[in-house]
């Protein structure tokens, strides 16, 4: 009987999160998903490959990584060694198979914007986290000016991200350089309002914040500096499109807007967009350089249980002393190499047809998509990505009001004389309207490349030698157990009285 009532409680929870970064997930997976939680903390993974014998030396994995990291080139390279990057004009690309962004001899100012659950059980992903790590090592290596950070509802309410946020910054010892922005959660969020309410029933979200646009605002606007500002969002862009609403000045301090986000099949969105598909309507509208990263893309890239085991074996040990901060993450890495396979790249396979460009990495099956360090590494090396095209894009709107059908309409490639980067004439292109407009990266140039970048970026930011790991939050764990427990004492009281 408990454990009915328990399955009672966690139907609420089903609501939620049958839909993950990407699509659904019914009843019974999503029981799995919370029963493989715990398990993944204390036994890691069980799979037998991850319990192999040999563990690969540093030096021989030292010397695998260096060698592809020349293959990248000497940007990439230069970064990873923590030297001042060169940005040669030849980075410069003008054909359609490559980024039509010219280089700079500055790192672009960025501004990230968030919704981190890797410290939370039940947050959907763990990837947001990842990113933000990857960012901080982007940063101390010169390759991108990271202005700040903000935090919005998405994978997880307001009140689970922030707190995951604030964490892990401490944990990265980065607190006090990087003092995150509290902006927009579930309140303000335009997808399932059924689920969504039932899940503010049972702990409801805390009230928004306009710091975080605010924050954004005060730094593209910024009298110190006459570079223009980079947002990225790696969550729903609710707080970016109440920044455009708030001052419709922004868009001539942006250089540039990426957003992690976006279906190229004309199916159901991400989660991002589709958790307010009226803020990513507002900022594709809005007359400003935007780039999508969308789902196939991301999808072309996997990290699987030998990416996590090698990880764990060169930067996490248990008796290394300068352990990395990404090292508080594996709990949850190990959780999503169990659970994503099923849950969510099952249905991702299908968005990626055979008869189309995007070729999903081949190891869909058994790992999770790293769809946030992804997109930022399209903002910091977009030479890793081919295939750099224009389409219009809309969010039709709906009688009955959001979240309409979830869908996203987009084009077939602009002509390239439509192209912004190939208009010649300077005014011109000061001149030209952005608004429907944004630019994708449609391929990958090397999985095995993107992922070594990866790992040498995720695991180099130290962790914290003042502060214990921390340990991974219960999320909706917690009141939902609690609950469960006030159900079972009610129900226990209530068959007392009838059958005393």
């Amino acid at each position: 009987m408990m454990i009915e009532l328990a399955g009672a409680e966690l139907s609420s929870l089903q609501l939620l999160y049958r839909r993950n970064k990407m699509l659904g997930m019914s009843f019974s997976r999503l029981v799995v998903y919370l029963l493989l939680l715990p398990a993944a903390w204390v036994t890691g993974f069980s799979s037998p490959t991850l319990h192999s014998t040999s563990t690969p030396s540093r030096t021989s994995l030292s010397m695998d990584r260096r060698s592809i990291l020349e293959s990248i080139g000497s940007t990439t390279v230069a970064a990873i060694s923590n030297l001042e990057p060169m940005r040669s004009s030849s980075r410069s690309m003008s054909t359609a198979t490559s980024s039509p962004i010219p280089s700079t001899t500055l790192p672009p100012r960025v501004w990230l914007d968030a919704d981190p659950s890797g410290l939370v059980w039940t947050g959907l992903d763990c990837d947001d986290d990842l990113a933000v790590l990857v960012a901080l090592a982007l940063h101390d290596n010169h390759a991108i000016q990271l202005e700040g950070l903000s935090v919005c509802g998405g994978n997880a309410p307001l009140r689970h991200t922030w707190k995951d946020m604030q964490v892990l910054l401490r944990h990265a010892d980065s607190a006090s350089s990087f003092a995150p922005q509290k902006g927009y959660g579930w309140k303000s969020m335009q997808v399932s309002r059924d689920w969504l309410q039932t899940m503010n029933r049972i702990q409801p979200d805390v009230l928004d914040s306009k710091d975080a646009t605010q924050a954004m605002i005060d730094a593209a606007f910024a009298d110190d500096t006459a570079q223009k500002l980079t947002i990225l969002t790696i969550g729903p862009p609710t707080n970016l499109a109440k920044a455009l609403q708030r001052e419709p000045k922004l868009t001539s301090r942006l250089e540039h807007v990426y957003m992690m986000g976006g279906e190229l099949t004309q199916q159901r969105l991400d989660l991002n967009f589709a958790s307010d598909r009226a803020a990513a309507r507002t900022v594709v509208d809005a007359n400003v350089p935007t780039t999508l990263i969308p789902i196939q893309t991301c999808a072309q890239v996997v990290l699987d249980d030998v990416f996590v085991r090698d990880s764990e074996a060169d930067y996490c040990k248990s008796n290394q002393k300068n352990k990395a901060a990404a090292c508080a993450l594996l709990p949850k890495m190990k959780q999503q190499v169990q659970t994503m396979p099923e849950l969510v790249n099952k249905a991702v396979a299908k968005r990626m047809p055979a008869d189309k460009r995007w070729i999903p990495s081949p190891n869909l099956d058994r790992g999770f998509i790293p769809w946030d360090i992804v997109a930022i590494l399209a903002v910091a090396y977009p030479h890793l990505f081919t295939e750099w095209e224009y389409h219009t894009v809309s969010f039709p709107t709906c009688p009955q009001g959001e979240p309409c059908d979830r869908t996203m309409v987009v084009s077939d490639t602009l002509p390239r004389e439509q192209w912004p980067s190939t208009t010649n004439d300077a005014d011109a292109a000061n001149n030209y309207n952005h608004s429907g407009i944004v630019r994708i990266p449609h391929v990958v140039q090397s999985e095995t490349e993107i992922k070594t970048l990866m790992q040498e970026l995720l695991f180099q930011t130290p962790a914290s030698t003042q502060r214990p790991t921390p340990r991974i939050m219960l999320g909706f764990l917690g009141p939902l157990g609690l609950s469960g427990v006030t159900v079972t004492t009610a129900i226990g009281l209530l068959a007392r009285r009838i059958f005393a």
